[in-house]
């Protein structure tokens, strides 16, 4: 992360009540998820499994971990996201309009910002509309009810949304914890990042098998494959684009633009431009109004930018740019 911008402000201990919250989860769930792998079949542990997942979620709701937070600080936190290296190739070097998210990530606007056409790392091929998440509940004003609006929780929820989206060839699902297991089998081609030792407890458990990403080869039922960062999914997964980078003209398609509401925080300047503000400020600005942005958060040092040049004190201000 960038900053802490999320939590900025806040008056609840978030952080320390999150980790109250894990503790009891592992010292709770621990003996369930034990006994679940004494089912016969995979089905029957994944219905168990499920059913952990969503009574996991009340305490969160119940402790008021969400409530209070704001739609836009929730957005603007994926703005500060840093991508893991390598993963910002990967999302640049797919045809265009063939990734989608589906994640029970509490935080959809947080994705949104951090996936589709980033600020910082430019557009990549993750359109708004292919983004399938959980989200927090906001009342009128944009403020965390502290209830959760449960869109992908669960496998075989996720898995039946999964299946619920159109799709053309070869499907290759990315995952990287138990929860995306029915998705991971489903798909044509499955990889697990660095799976933990309960995934491979459940693999060994229902005779599901773990091969190397390198091996790759023809779909075969009941084998997945696992990598340990993007490199390796790049390796595979971005072979012909990287042969002849950068893509074609033809291939360049325009991307979707979120409605002014859904993307009302687009760009937030950095402490360079801050600092050296004109002509590179204005610039930058510009920038990130062709790339979409419908408003521009000016942080700390503003007096060397335009109209703000009389401020005499740092502070935040925001600028509204036109939408068509």
């Amino acid at each position: 992360m960038r900053g802490n911008e999320l939590f900025f402000k806040d008056l609840l201990d978030r952080q320390a009540l999150y980790q109250s919250l894990l503790k009891a989860y592992k010292s709770t769930y621990q003996a369930q998820f034990d006994s679940l792998l004494q089912c016969d079949t995979l089905e029957e542990f994944l219905k168990g499994y499920d059913a952990i997942d969503y009574d996991c979620l009340k305490p969160c709701e119940d402790s008021g971990l969400f409530k209070g937070l704001k739609r836009y600080a929730v957005g603007l936190t994926g703005r500060l996201v840093e991508l893991v290296e390598n993963a910002n190739y990967f999302l640049r070097h797919q045809p265009p309009r063939s990734l989608y998210v589906v994640s029970q990530s509490w935080y959809n606007e947080m994705v949104v910002n951090c996936l589709c056409d980033n600020v910082w790392q430019g557009p990549f091929t993750v359109f708004p509309s292919h983004v399938f998440s959980s989200s927090l509940e906001y009342d009128a004003q944009g403020v965390a009810t502290g209830k959760l609006v449960k869109l992908c929780g669960g496998c075989e929820h996720k898995k039946a949304v999964m299946n619920g989206i159109a799709s053309r060839g070869l499907r290759v699902m990315i995952g990287d914890s138990l929860g995306d297991l029915s998705c991971l089998l489903e798909a044509d081609v499955g990889i697990i990042m660095n799976p933990s030792e309960s995934f491979k407890r459940v693999c060994a458990r229902y005779h599901i098998e773990l091969r190397d990403l390198m091996l790759c080869g023809a779909r075969e039922k009941n084998v997945l494959y696992t990598c340990r960062d993007w490199s390796e999914i790049c390796a595979v997964l971005c072979w012909s684009r990287m042969m002849c980078d950068p893509w074609t003209e033809e291939e360049n398609v325009e991307p979707d633009r979120c409605s002014e509401k859904e993307c009302r925080l687009m760009a937030l300047t950095n402490e360079h431009l801050n600092q050296v503000g004109g002509e590179e400020m204005e610039e930058a600005i510009c920038e990130a109004i062709a790339g979409g942005a419908t408003m521009i958060q000016i942080r700390d040092k503003t007096e060397d930018f335009g109209r703000l040049a009389s401020l005499s004190q740092p502070q935040t201000a925001w600028w509204r740019t036109p939408t068509s």
